[in-house]
């Protein structure tokens, strides 16, 4: 009798401890959360980046290495796990990315040169929406008619383009800006970036700059102010926001803005700027631009299956090793070898 109270005793013990283990595990913890898996079992995105300079100069690894480490920045803001990042040769970078399907926004977030520069627009074309197969044939004409514009200089201006989606969906808004061949303000002037809503809730990117910066911008601002003034410009003058040679926003400044805040919107638009598009801006301009440029050399998306059948054969001899230990503990100790597999 004495022995089959303590049997019972045990067993009580042990159906509470896989309780208690059952709840940390799936409740408080659920294993889904916990388990991370990489490339190999998840799937993800592979990308073979080339690193090279616009003046024909040879990348150093000291670049590169800075470029490799920009890269893991914004990999990880992205909230994915274990990305491989090495550098290959000397001038390429291969970026293993588990976890994430859309292969044309990962590599749009991770090559992205981002060389933000600030620039007082000197003269502007255009602003009409057309069809999206017209886009191009629309910038070549609006080139032609910038350049025959009394601000254009060759070698000392450059004309910049601005395209933003229709807000009746009409089209594609397409503007043509000449601006000066290199920037007043770049982003070294850049101490943080954060996506946000205005208040009417359209979606934005807030940039906050360093105190040298907000200085130097409210410079830029006074004198975008005075010019304007100056040439009688209808509406005032405009503040061009370039991000690789593509003017994101290109706002009327009509009076000077000291503090160190500049706002990245798309009035535009109902809903403010996309959300990928303003995701992507956080985290190209919140990382810093890379020291180099990065042209893709090769991306292919990888399913989950080169470690799927190494998992299949190990689970399945997990599982008859296990059954057999059970087996085994029952025919030799019998009532204890149940409470035993119990245990298990």
């Amino acid at each position: 009798m004495t022995n089959r109270r303590n049997n019972l005793i045990i067993l009580g013990l042990v159906v509470v401890l896989i309780g208690v283990a059952a709840y940390l595990i799936f409740v408080r913890q659920p294993v889904a959360e916990a388990t991370r898996l990489g490339l190999d079992l998840e799937g993800g995105v592979s990308a073979n980046l080339q690193g090279y300079k616009t003046n024909g100069e040879e990348v150093t690894r000291q670049e590169m290495d800075l470029a490799a480490g920009v890269i893991r920045q914004r990999v990880d803001s992205l909230g994915v796990t274990e990305p491989e990042i090495q550098i290959q040769g000397d001038d390429q970078v291969v970026v293993n990315i588990p976890g994430i399907t859309d292969a044309d926004r990962a590599v749009e977030v991770i090559g992205r040169t981002a060389q933000l520069g600030f620039y007082e627009v000197l003269a502007t074309a255009g602003g009409q929406p057309v069809p999206e197969d017209e886009v191009e044939d629309t910038k070549a004409g609006l080139q032609d008619e910038l350049e025959g514009d009394p601000t254009y200089e060759e070698g000392e201006t450059k004309i910049l383009f601005e395209e933003s989606p229709a807000p009746d969906g009409s089209g594609t808004i397409v503007q043509g800006y000449v601006v000066p061949a290199e920037p007043e303000l770049t982003g070294s002037a850049l101490d943080s970036a954060v996506q946000s809503t205005d208040q009417a809730g359209r979606r934005e990117v807030q940039m906050e700059l360093t105190g040298e910066g907000g200085e130097a911008f409210g410079d830029l601002s006074q004198q975008i102010v005075d010019n304007a003034l100056a040439n009688a410009i209808p509406g005032g003058g405009r503040l061009a926001v370039v991000l690789d040679d593509d003017v994101v926003s290109a706002p009327v400044v009509d009076q000077p803005i000291y503090g160190g805040q500049v706002v990245i919107q798309n009035q535009g638009s109902p809903g403010g700027l996309p959300q990928e598009e303003a995701e992507e801006l956080e985290v190209v301009l919140q990382t810093g631009a890379l020291p180099v440029n990065m042209e893709l050399l090769s991306v292919s998306s990888i399913g989950p299956t080169l470690g799927a059948d190494s998992l299949r054969s190990g689970l399945l001899a997990a599982l008859v090793g296990f059954g057999l230990v059970l087996v085994f503990l029952v025919i030799i100790y019998r009532v204890l070898g149940l409470i035993a597999d119990l245990a298990l």
